[in-house]
């Protein structure tokens, strides 16, 4: 997956809508790196997976795709991205 652009904060939350955790709802949007949400995210088209990754300065940040370095958890989009993106969480 290449990455394509940088967005804001702002602009992924104005274009994309998240799916809910239904394994554990108390974690929100953000599903774990194991067990059954790891599962239910290695279900999913993966056009509609993101990344929360923490990057080298210490931050974390919303990576489109599905990434295994540096992994902190996942989301899971309502519709697929077209381009690849980074965005700050």
């Amino acid at each position: 997956m290449i990455i394509r652009k940088e967005i804001t904060e702002h602009e992924f939350e104005n274009n994309f809508s998240l799916v809910p955790n239904h394994i554990v709802p108390t974690r929100g949007d953000m599903f774990e790196t194991f067990g059954e949400e790891l599962d239910f995210v290695h279900s999913t088209d993966p056009s509609r997976i993101c990344t929360i990754v923490e990057g080298d300065d210490g931050e974390l940040y919303i990576v489109s795709g599905y990434r295994w370095v540096n992994r902190f958890g996942y989301l899971i989009l309502e519709e697929p991205f077209k381009d690849g993106f980074i965005a700050p969480y």
